[in-house]
């Protein structure tokens, strides 16, 4: 059984506020640079850190939940698709398989990987409602 940390209430405060911080300023960095009317008018994004075994640290107070919920299957699965040792510093993985972690073709998810000193230590995910991402019908949303 692997050891586990013991942390103090008040730093455990101190990292969790911090990490929170982290998540809100990537959601408030999409909100600021989208041109997608679902994304800086709607809200429809997501930003959250994960651990380097894909577990949930911590998620924007204004993501939109159900994102968080998607990327808590997309992390893990990008990690089983590519693998840890494969990883490089850099490296961003974009997935918007209905299929495996998402709702429709439309909802991409990004996910960095996060490195200190070679190590690899965690995971970025960034998701966002795209208007358009191609297809043969506008918005990308075809019935047929």
């Amino acid at each position: 059984m692997a050891e586990q940390m013991k942390i103090d209430p008040i730093t455990f405060e101190v990292l969790r506020n911090a990490f929170a911080a982290v998540s809100n300023e990537m959601a408030l960095i999409v909100a600021k640079t989208a041109y997608s009317t679902p994304i800086n008018e709607g809200r429809d994004f997501s930003g959250s850190l994960y651990d380097r075994h894909g577990k949930l640290v911590s998620q924007g107070e204004f993501d939109l939940p159900a994102f968080v919920g998607l990327t808590m299957l997309t992390v893990p699965e990008v990690i089983r698709a590519i693998g840890l040792e494969a990883m490089k510093p850099g490296d961003i993985y974009m997935i918007n398989d209905p299929y495996v972690a998402s709702t429709h073709c439309n909802d991409i998810h990004q996910v960095k990987p996060i490195f200190h000193e070679g190590n690899l230590i965690g995971f970025t995910t960034s998701t966002a409602h795209w208007s358009d991402v191609g297809g043969v019908a506008p918005g990308s949303l075809n019935a047929r």
